[in-house]
């Protein structure tokens, strides 16, 4: 049984700007000494998250990856991981409709499938941008 997920098919993510930048910053200024700290949990929370979600697409559990990928989302949105957002919203969502309509969630593997790829690239771009910050207070020190 075909079905059409409330929140589309065939999403285009690529399109996306990958970091909001502007968010970034205002997130780097408001958390000041607090913002590595916060990266760090951005990091070890995703892992996380994308392995349950991962688990849970193995599982068929639409109910299972409802969490992981709002947790994604959320932590992505924090730090201006636009793209990634984008990405965790629609699996979230799309999960949230699977499990009313009690469907498995088997037209968001490839989604799912692009979570630790997208995160990678995600955290990568944020590093290169935060790097050179860290060696500057390591100097100041």
């Amino acid at each position: 049984m075909e079905t059409t997920l409330l929140w589309g098919r065939n999403m285009n993510f690529a399109s996306e700007p990958l970091v909001d930048w502007a968010v970034f910053e205002r997130t780097r200024t408001v958390l000041g000494a607090n913002f590595y700290r916060a990266f760090g949990y951005l990091i070890e929370d995703g892992e996380r998250s994308i392995t349950f979600a991962e688990n849970a697409i193995r599982e068929m559990s639409a109910a299972q990856l409802v969490l992981p990928a709002h947790c994604i989302k959320g932590e992505a949105l924090h730090f201006g991981g636009h793209r990634l957002a984008k990405l965790a919203a629609h699996v979230e969502y799309s999960a949230r409709d699977c499990v009313e309509l009690r469907i498995p969630p088997a037209e968001l593997i490839a989604y799912v499938a692009h979570f630790r790829p997208l995160f990678n690239e995600t955290i990568g771009a944020l590093t290169r941008t935060i790097s050179p910050l860290r060696e500057k207070r390591r100097a100041a020190s």
